[in-house]
Parts: C-alpha cells; structure tokens; sequence
C-alpha cells in the first residue's frame, strides 16, 4: 500500500476506531490523544463538544465547582476536564469560530508549572494538554436544524 490513504480508507479507518469499545482501546493503549503541542487558534474535538485554544489572558467569569463541559446527565454529556484544569464559566466565543448563536461552554485553564491535563469522557479518547494553556469550550451543530449536537 502506498503511503497516501484514499479518502474511502480513511472513512473506514475513523469509523473502525469510533465503533471500537472502551475497553479495546484500553487494551491497545490508545486511550488519550495529545493535544499538548496545539497553538492558540487550533481547535481539537472531542465528540460533540469543541475544545479552542484560546490566549491565556482570555475573558472568563466566575470559578466553577462542577468539572463536567457538557450540559446533561446522559453518559454522553460526560466530558470532564480534570485537575488540575481551573474550570471558570464562559463569556464568549473567539468571532471567527463558526458556530453563530451558540453559547459558549466553560473555558478550562491550566497554570503554569502545573502539568498537563486531562480531558475525560467514558466512550471518546481523553485530551491531554499542557500546562499554561486556555481552552474556550463550544458544541457541534447541526447544520440542517441549526441545533446542539449531542453524544
């Protein structure tokens, strides 16, 4: 096989990883992804919710106790950003992100000198980032019905 993979195998390849359990992709140690070396502007996904490097001066409200990034109670709304994240309500998004209308999840912040961080969630890969970051939180729409796309 050559080293470009055609559109229809990398399809597969997502969806052959999306359907694996929990627990096979424990037993294959593929249970987090790196997200430590993305800079402010890149945005990664965890399911159904956005996670923006954002700078770290970034404007936020008050400190949260509660961890979890989604609204819910369902096992899909179970995205949780660990300790040592300070989890602080969110004000707003960055303007060229493209989800008109939504608003915005908690920001998540990891202090300098503290180590990385995890994101966790029981069906998707774990995140981990680095320290001295900030991570404005956002949800997946639907494009038809202009609505939150929820796991």
């Amino acid at each position: 096989m050559n080293k470009t993979m055609t559109a229809c195998e990398a399809v597969e390849k997502v969806e052959s990883i999306a359907a694996e359990t929990w627990a096979a992709r424990q037993a294959r140690g593929m249970v987090e992804r790196d997200c430590t070396a993305l800079a402010v502007g890149d945005v990664m996904r965890q399911g159904d919710v956005y996670l923006i490097r954002v700078p770290n001066d970034w404007p936020r409200g008050k400190a949260r106790t509660d961890r979890q990034l989604a609204p819910g109670s369902t096992q899909g709304s179970r995205h949780v950003a660990e300790e040592p994240f300070g989890v602080f309500d969110g004000v707003k998004l960055p303007d060229w992100f493209t989800a008109k209308g939504f608003a915005p999840g908690p920001v998540i912040v990891l202090a300098p000198g503290v180590g990385d961080g995890l994101v966790s969630h029981p069906e998707h890969l774990y995140s981990r980032h680095a320290a001295d970051t900030t991570w404005q939180t956002s949800y997946q729409q639907d494009a038809a019905t202009r609505q939150r796309v929820m796991d």
